[in-house]
């Protein structure tokens, strides 16, 4: 049909509705007389930006309508950053326009996702094919500053590898997390930290990264002690002041060594553990929000 929408009205829908499922739109469709345009099937386009959609949506005896915008073309409107954000919402019906205009309420959940902030990063149990929308892998990718994941480079700017202009996600597989030591001596080797990718921060800042070590230490250890001894050799032949005797007998007597005195003895110690010093730990991975 080619009648012409003369009266819409956009509501906002529960904001369970918002997250990945959509924004709820309702519309009441007339002709160019007043009359609703009752029970019959319109067709609806959605423009958001880059973002298009057209559903066919049967209207009620009233010609109310409702639809859902991102049920169509999901992986597009899952990709819309609502707080960077300032395209228009336009609506077509049967080809004529009815509303082009700026959000208002209705993309503020979905920009907020529960207010939390840009930059923000979590453990996720799940794998990464499963990272919600809204959240990138911290695998050291790298993004353009502008468009959907603007908001995220205001939040982290370069601070972990400048790619050629593109910023760089944490890297953070295989890695604990530590608060920067900001200062203190928390970290002694603070000043030494540096960056895993080029143009990332060093030192005592966000974004620097560092190797394992262990602390220097001492390993002490002791022989058992017997204290002051002598060993004696058995002799044959000769007397105690060394001489044979005269009748070529000798003594029997035993020669002595003198006293070495209290002693001890030095002890190596083997190496022993395994490739890292580590503590008891669970694997997940780390998602940063967009």
């Amino acid at each position: 049909m080619k009648s012409t929408i003369l009266l819409f009205l956009l509501a906002v829908t529960s904001v369970a509705l918002y997250a990945q499922n959509g924004i709820g739109f309702q519309g009441i469709a007339r002709d160019p007389q007043g009359n609703a345009i009752a029970g019959q099937t319109i067709s609806v386009k959605f423009t958001i930006g880059t973002f298009t959609e057209t559903q066919n949506i049967d209207t009620d005896n009233f010609g109310v309508f409702s639809a859902t915008i991102g049920t169509v073309n999901t992986t597009a409107f899952n990709n819309l950053v609502f707080a960077n954000i300032t395209d228009n919402l336009k609506v077509e019906v049967d080809g004529t326009t009815i509303y082009d205009d700026k959000f208002n309420t209705v993309p503020y959940a979905k920009a907020s996702e529960n207010g939390v902030p840009s930059g923000t990063i979590v453990p996720f149990a799940g794998p990464k094919s499963n990272i919600p929308v809204g959240w990138l892998y911290c695998d050291g990718t790298s993004y353009a500053s502008t468009g959907m994941y603007g908001k995220l480079y205001t939040a982290i700017g370069f601070s972990w590898g400048n790619d050629g202009g593109k910023f760089r996600v944490p890297d953070l597989r295989g890695y604990f997390l530590r608060g920067v030591a900001d200062g203190t001596a928390v970290d002694p080797d603070r000043a030494a930290r540096t960056a895993k990718y080029a143009g990332g921060n060093t030192a005592d800042n966000v974004g620097s990264y560092q190797t394992d070590n262990f602390a220097s230490h001492n390993h002490t250890g002791s022989t058992s002690e017997n204290g002051a001894h002598t060993h004696g050799i058995g002799t044959r032949g000769f007397e105690t002041n060394g001489s044979t005797g005269a009748d070529g007998s000798g003594d029997d007597s035993n020669i002595r060594t003198q006293t070495a005195g209290s002693h001890s003895h030095s002890l190596n110690i083997n190496a022993n553990g395994g490739s890292e010093t580590r503590p008891e730990n669970a694997g997940v991975i780390f998602i940063i929000k967009i």
